[in-house]
């Protein structure tokens, strides 16, 4: 089979041209072909949803992982903080 570029004005064209067929070749063809259209888009929709969902489950990762670092840092600076105050009260 030759390697041939296809365009979506093309394929309307063509089942346009094939649903005022009689032959019944042409009317399996163009019940074929908006078959795998509505696969094809059902497939399209599935992928982008689990590319989305693996996108979120990825940037909750990262949030949660910023989350952790925030907080041990906040933890570092109060225990600083209070060393502070410790020392400008005198306790140590």
């Amino acid at each position: 089979m030759t390697d041939i570029k296809t365009y979506p004005e093309m394929n309307e064209g063509i089942k346009y041209l094939l649903s005022y067929s009689e032959k019944d070749a042409d009317q399996y063809a163009l019940a074929r072909i908006v078959e795998l259209e509505k696969e094809n888009e059902l497939l399209k929709s599935a992928l982008n949803e689990k590319r989305e969902s693996k996108i979120i489950k990825d940037l909750q990762r990262i949030i949660s992982s910023k989350d952790r670092q925030i907080d041990r840092l906040l933890s570092k600076e109060h225990e600083r903080a209070w060393d502070v105050v410790k020392g400008m009260l005198g306790h140590e």
